[in-house]
């Protein structure tokens, strides 16, 4: 998962370098999709520092990343940074996914 972050962070040096090439920005997509997979192979940690290198690019989280951390967040037991994503997901007008939301009441 360390090359992951490692591939985006090269993406982002390549956008940095040629900022009007949007072909080689990293995305919400992009980022939804790594979080996903790290979730899945119960990569939590790895998760939260890829929403971390997501937040750190200034990139709007969708509805689907603020869910993929608070689960990462609840399976770690970091209940409090879940709940804190909550409010600023709701603040952000985003639904959570029902997984998320189950995760929380647990």
């Amino acid at each position: 998962w360390g090359k992951a972050l490692q591939f985006l962070r090269e993406l982002q040096e390549a956008a940095d370098r040629e900022p009007d090439n949007h072909d080689i920005q990293p995305s919400v997509k992009t980022y939804h999709t790594l979080l996903r997979v790290m979730n899945a192979a119960g990569q939590h940690h790895e998760s939260l520092k890829a929403y971390d290198d997501l937040r750190s690019r200034d990139i709007i989280p969708s509805a689907q990343i603020y869910s993929q951390v608070i689960e990462a967040s609840c399976l770690l037991g970091d209940v409090s940074r879940a709940l804190r994503l909550l409010e600023t997901m709701q603040r952000a007008q985003k639904t959570p996914s029902q997984r998320a939301v189950s995760l929380l009441l647990k």
